[in-house]
C-alpha cells in the first residue's frame, strides 16, 4: 500500500468513529451538537473547546543507519471533552471556540513543516519528540493568548483581529495542510 494511500486510510477511518473525535477540516464548522461534555458549573466559561494534536511516525532503516521516515500530524476536536453551557451560549461565541480548534490546526501545520525540514539522522525520533512538545507549548501559549486579547470572546474588536490572524497564518501554511 502506499503510504498516501496509508494516510487516506487513517483519515477515512478517523471520520467515521463514533463521534469519538472530530478530525480538522477546512470545510468543517463546529455546531453546538459537537460539545458533548458535562458543563464545568463552577467556572465561568460559557464553553469550552477541547482540542489537540497527535503524529505518528515510521523510520526506515538499512542496519542501523536512519535512511528515511515518513510522519502524520492531525488536528482533533473530543466532543466528549468539550462542553457548553446551553443557557449562555450564542453563534459569537461558537465562532470564539471554532478559532480554537483552529488554532490547533495551525500549529499542527507548523509541526508538519518543521518536521519537513528533518533529514534522516541518528538523533531523529528524538528531533521528531522535541519538535512535538515545543510546537504542543507553543499551542497552549497562542491558546491562553488568544483568550487573553479577546477576553474569552466578549472584546469583540479583538476577536476579529486574532481570527484575521489565524486565518492569514492557515493560508501562509497552506501547503502543509492534509
Amino acid at each position: 500500500m502506499s503510504l498516501k494511500a496509508f494516510f487516506i486510510s487513517i483519515i477515512c477511518f478517523s471520520l467515521f468513529q463514533q463521534d469519538s473525535e472530530i478530525i480538522w477540516r477546512n470545510d468543517l464548522a463546529l455546531s453546538w451538537d459537537n460539545f458533548n461534555g458535562r458543563p464545568d458549573l463552577n467556572s465561568t466559561a460559557a464553553a469550552v473547546t477541547a482540542s489537540g494534536i497527535s503524529y505518528n511516525y515510521s523510520v526506515s532503516r538499512v542496519g542501523d543507519r536512519v535512511v528515511g521516515f515518513d510522519a502524520m500530524v492531525i488536528s482533533h476536536f473530543y466532543p466528549e471533552k468539550s462542553w457548553c453551557k446551553k443557557d449562555q451560549i450564542n453563534e459569537h461565541i461558537l465562532r470564539h471556540e471554532q478559532f480554537h480548534f483552529n488554532i490547533t490546526e495551525l500549529h499542527s501545520r507548523l509541526l508538519r513543516k518543521q518536521l519537513s525540514l528533518l533529514k534522516p539522522n541518528p538523533e531523529l525520533i528524538s528531533q521528531i519528540t522535541t519538535a512535538y512538545k515545543t510546537v504542543n507549548e507553543d499551542l497552549a501559549k497562542f491558546q491562553n493568548k488568544y483568550d487573553e486579547a479577546s477576553d474569552y470572546s466578549r472584546n469583540y474588536e479583538a476577536q476579529k483581529k486574532w481570527e484575521l490572524i489565524v486565518e492569514e497564518q492557515l493560508e501562509a501554511l497552506k501547503d502543509f495542510a492534509l
